[in-house]
C-alpha cells in the first residue's frame, strides 16, 4: 500500500517537477540497510524508470551516473531479493550508457565471472550487446545484397560543394566501400541504395509500426501503394520527397541524406553518428588516428598535441558530435534532432546543400 501510494504521488505533476520523490529512493543503499526498506526503494526506483524512462536532468535522480550506482550499491546488499531487482536496474541502464554501468562493476574477466550474480549480470549485457550488432549487421546486408546500383556509379551535375569532395571517380569510391566492407564486415555500418523500409499502414492509411515492417494484414495492398510508402532508412524521408531532388535513391545516400557523411580520409560514407568508431576502427587510415580520453573523440596522431590544448571534455550521459565536436544529450532520436532538428549541426555540410535544393524546387 505505501508503495503503491508514493508512486502515485510520484506520478503527480507538481510532486513530479520538482524531483523529489526519486532523489531520495535513489540514493545508494548499505548493506546494513532492512531487507524491505531497500527492497521497497530498489522496486519504487525500477518501476520509476519503466515509467519515465532515464533521464538526462541531473536534478531528476534518474541520471545512468545515480541510477548504475544505485543498482551496483544494491548488489553488494545481503538480501537476495534486493540483489535481483538490482540487477534487472543495471541492465535497464546499460541500454541507455553501457560505458558508466561497466565502470561501477568489476572487470568482465573470467575470475568476476565466477561469481554467479556477477556472471548473470554479465550474462545479461552479453545479449544486449549482440542485440546491437545484428542491427548493425542487418544494414551491412542490405548492402552485401545490392552490391552498389550502376545508377549511383555515374556523377550528376550541379551538386556544388558535395562534388568537390569527390577525391576520385565515384566508381573508385564504391569500390573502395565494397572492399571495407568486406574486411570489416562485423564494424562496418557503410550505406547502400537498398536501405530503404516500407512503413505498414492500416485501412486509414495511419502508421502501422514504427519498426518499418508492414503488417500481414497490409501484404495484400497493391505495390503502387507500397512504393509510395518507401523510406529512407536513416532519415526517415519519404521517397517521393528524396525523388524531387535526387535523381535516385542512391544519390540521395551517397551525397545529400542528412544522416550520412563522407570520410574525409577514405571516402567510404558512414553513418555521422559512427564516424568516430569508423575512424579508430575500420577506415583504412585508421593506424593515423587515436582516441582522446577526454572527449572520445578520433584524433590524427599529428596534431593530438594541439587537440588536447582546446579539447571539449565529453559530458555525462552524452555523445561527441565528429562534426561540430558538440556535446548531444544522449536521448532517442537524439542525432536526428541534431542533424535534422530546428537548429541543424552548423558543421553538415550535407545541410547547406539541402536547403539550397528546397530552394530550387520552391521556384
Amino acid at each position: 500500500m505505501a508503495v503503491h501510494t508514493i508512486l502515485t504521488m510520484a506520478d503527480c505533476k507538481s510532486v513530479r517537477d520538482l524531483h523529489i520523490i526519486p532523489v531520495h529512493l535513489s540514493r545508494p543503499v548499505s548493506s546494513s540497510t532492512h531487507p524491505r526498506l531497500a527492497l521497497s526503494r530498489a522496486e519504487m526506483v525500477e518501476q520509476l524508470i519503466i515509467n519515465y524512462g532515464i533521464s538526462t536532468d541531473k536534478q531528476s535522480g534518474l541520471t545512468c551516473r545515480t541510477l548504475s550506482e544505485f543498482g551496483s550499491s544494491g548488489l553488494h546488499h545481503p538480501a537476495e531479493a534486493v540483489r535481483k531487482v538490482s540487477e534487472r536496474i543495471l541492465v535497464l541502464v546499460y541500454k541507455v550508457n553501457s560505458r558508466l554501468v561497466r565502470k561501477q562493476l568489476p572487470p568482465d574477466d573470467d575470475i568476476t565471472r565466477r561469481n554467479l550474480l556477477y556472471r548473470q549480470l554479465f550474462h545479461e549485457f552479453d545479449k544486449i550487446d549482440l542485440l546491437r550488432k545484428k542491427e548493425i549487421l542487418e544494414k551491412n546486408k542490405l548492402l552485401q545484397q545490392t552490391q552498389i546500383a550502376n545508377d549511383c556509379l555515374s556523377p550528376e551535375p550541379n551538386f556544388g560543394d558535395i562534388n568537390k569532395c569527390m577525391s576520385t571517380s565515384m566508381r573508385s569510391v564504391v569500390n573502395d566501400v565494397i572492399t571495407n566492407h568486406q574486411k570489416y564486415y562485423q564494424l562496418s555500418k557503410s550505406v547502400s541504395g537498398s536501405n530503404m523500409h516500407t512503413n505498414g499502414t492500416n485501412a486509414n492509411g495511419s502508421p502501422g509500426s514504427a519498426s518499418g515492417i508492414s503488417s500481414p494484414s497490409n501484404n495484400s495492398n497493391n505495390s503502387q501503394k507500397e512504393e509510395d510508402e518507401k523510406q529512407c532508412i536513416f532519415c526517415n524521408q519519404l521517397e517521393s520527397v528524396i525523388l524531387s531532388s535526387n535523381n535516385s535513391m542512391n544519390s540521395h545516400y551517397w551525397r545529400s541524406c542528412l544522416m550520412l557523411v563522407r570520410c574525409k580520409e577514405c571516402s567510404q560514407v558512414v553513418e555521422v553518428a559512427s564516424l568516430i568508431e569508423h575512424l579508430l576502427m575500420e577506415c583504412e587510415h585508421r593506424e593515423s588516428y587515436t582516441q582522446c580520453s577526454r572527449c572520445s573523440e578520433a584524433v590524427k596522431l599529428d596534431e593530438f598535441q594541439g587537440h588536447q590544448e582546446q579539447c571539449i571534455e565529453l559530458s555525462e550521459n552524452c555523445n561527441k558530435c565528429p562534426l561540430c565536436h558538440g556535446n548531444i544529450e544522449c536521448e532517442e532520436q537524439c542525432w536526428k534532432t541534431h542533424l535534422m532538428g530546428e537548429n541543424p549541426c552548423p558543421k553538415n555540410t550535407r545541410f547547406k546543400m539541402y536547403q539550397q535544393k528546397q530552394v530550387k524546387i520552391q521556384i
